[in-house]
């Protein structure tokens, strides 16, 4: 936090001097007031006489009041401040002394021409202090909501590592930093697993404990290792490290160490235990890597391996280092691929990349949003040398369709494997209208079809009516539409067709669903 400018002590003083100064003074003159009868006595002047001092007195100070404002624009503060204390003292001197009344009169002038210096000057002290102090209480104030709203940007509030947005702001200069130094930096990207098995097991609740507990603990397993980090949540349950000066080999016992920590930390919610682990994956900053997401990408599709590898491990660039033995099936995956008919041509529209989990004795559909679009490219390049026809279609989520580096990165797939024209892709959520018209016209330059697969999208003619020009077609399940849904159909192809756009039916596999 930066230093809230104050009152400095040299202000301080000078508002106590003047205030003292100008309080003798007033004193001074109900002192005169009290003293009439004996200065009568004293002097053997009448009281009319005696009355002249204090009415001169006060004419002096007011006069010497008016004046003094132009005396600031002249002389300094300090001088005029000293002045003023010269004159009291050599007032209250030649006051005490007098032995006549016209004497008493002149100590009672310079007197006057004090108090009337002081007044004034203790007034703009005093109004100066108090500017400064609201002054700097106002742009504390300002400070430190600037502050709370910089650290809410900065860190997530749950977890109290760093967010997301931070990330994308201070990766690109760490990375040009590192790479044009020729230093090493380690990317650990970790998930922690069947975390959506919490949610709907022990509620939302539970799983943001075991977000916070996964935090604190992995926070205090780097701090413990005594090289410098930066922890990020990146996602729901994706969290990433980055190592700057680390080289790889030094990384691995610390990735190994948070491993290690997640299995045996302490969690429990509503007295009931809850497991804790989760998958890593583990890259190092190479040569060619031109950003940040080079790594990321290679330290994501790690961690899917680690997670086909039973979760709870760790693999470093492909490889596994030690492969969960706790796991009691090992998780694998295989993809094959679905064509898409033209049954109005007779013809191959496409094939459907289909992939599948074998997850503990069940053939699963894997979450779109964890796999990397890496891995999906990889089985992409695989069909392209067998495929006839060559016209493929793959599953994105809006995020990653919007996404401008998977967007470049599918682009230059496409290209690289002379994909124009033969490429789709399905949306499996209904993308923003904005989503779309910013990535539309990109990716239709490249030759790339883009679909939406989502049933919901049959319950909103408006959005779909909005998106269609956007867009190359839409793909419903047929077995998951209403019963009466001839109508529907109908109604959908009437759409498409007016605006030049494709509707695909998923699920016709006999003669008596094509009817």
């Amino acid at each position: 936090m930066e230093n809230v400018s104050k009152v400095s002590s040299k202000t301080k003083y000078s508002i106590i001097g003047t205030a003292g100064l100008a309080f003798c003074g007033v004193l001074v003159e109900t002192s005169m007031n009290v003293t009439f009868p004996t200065l009568m006595t004293q002097f053997h002047e009448s009281l009319n006489n005696v009355q002249w001092v204090t009415t001169i007195y006060l004419l002096v100070v007011a006069i010497t009041m008016t004046t003094t404002a132009f005396a600031q624009r002249r002389f300094s503060l300090r001088s005029l401040l000293t002045l003023a204390g010269l004159l009291f003292v050599l007032g209250i001197l030649t006051s005490e002394l007098a032995r006549s009344l016209p004497i008493l009169l002149v100590g009672r002038v310079i007197q006057g021409v004090s108090t009337g210096l002081t007044m004034p000057l203790m007034f703009a002290i005093i109004m100066m202090g108090l500017y400064s102090w609201a002054y700097s209480n106002f742009t504390h104030r300002q400070r430190l909501e600037q502050e709370q709203l910089t650290h809410e940007v900065n860190y997530d509030a749950l977890t109290r590592a760093k967010s997301n947005t931070s990330y994308l702001n201070e990766t690109p200069a760490l990375f040009a930093k590192f790479q044009d130094a020729h230093q090493p930096l380690t990317f650990i990207e970790l998930d922690l697993d069947n975390f959506k098995s919490i949610n709907d097991r022990f509620s939302h609740l539970a799983g943001n404990g075991a977000l916070t507990k996964s935090a604190t603990t992995l926070t205090h397993t780097l701090q413990h290792s005594q090289r410098p980090f930066t922890f990020y949540r990146t996602g729901g349950e994706e969290f990433v490290i980055i190592l700057p000066g680390t080289t790889l080999a030094a990384a691995i016992p610390i990735a190994k160490n948070c491993l290690d920590a997640l299995r045996t930390a302490n969690y429990h919610y509503d007295q009931a235990p809850i497991k804790i682990t989760a998958s890593f994956g583990v890259t190092e900053l190479q040569p060619d890597d031109i950003v940040m997401n080079d790594l990321y990408s290679r330290a994501d599709d790690s961690l899917y391996i680690s997670k086909q590898h039973g979760r709870d491990c760790i693999t470093v660039n492909g490889e596994t280092l030690d492969v969960n033995q706790l796991s009691t099936t090992v998780v694998t995956s295989t993809f094959f691929a679905q064509p898409v008919m033209d049954i109005e041509h007779d013809r191959l529209m496409a094939q459907e990349i289909l992939m599948r989990t074998f997850d503990h004795g069940h053939w699963l559909l894997p979450d779109i949003s964890e796999t990397g679009m890496t891995v999906q490219l990889s089985m992409i390049s695989r069909f392209t040398h067998d495929m006839p026809g060559k016209s493929l279609a793959i599953n994105l989520t809006a995020q990653q369709f919007a996404n401008l580096y998977e967007m470049d990165h599918l682009i230059k797939f496409v290209r690289t494997h002379h994909l124009s024209q033969a490429f789709g892709i399905e949306l499996v959520n209904i993308p923003s209208l904005e989503q779309v018209t910013t990535a539309s016209e990109l990716y239709h330059q490249a030759g790339i079809l883009i679909f939406i697969d989502n049933d919901d999208i049959i319950n909103d003619d408006a959005a779909l009516t909005a998106l269609l020009p956007y867009i190359d077609g839409i793909k419903l399940d047929l077995h998951r539409l209403p019963a009466q849904h001839q109508a529907l159909i109908a109604h959908l192809q009437e759409l498409t067709d007016a605006a030049g756009k494709d509707l695909i039916l998923h699920g016709v596999s006999s003669h008596e669903d094509f009817q």
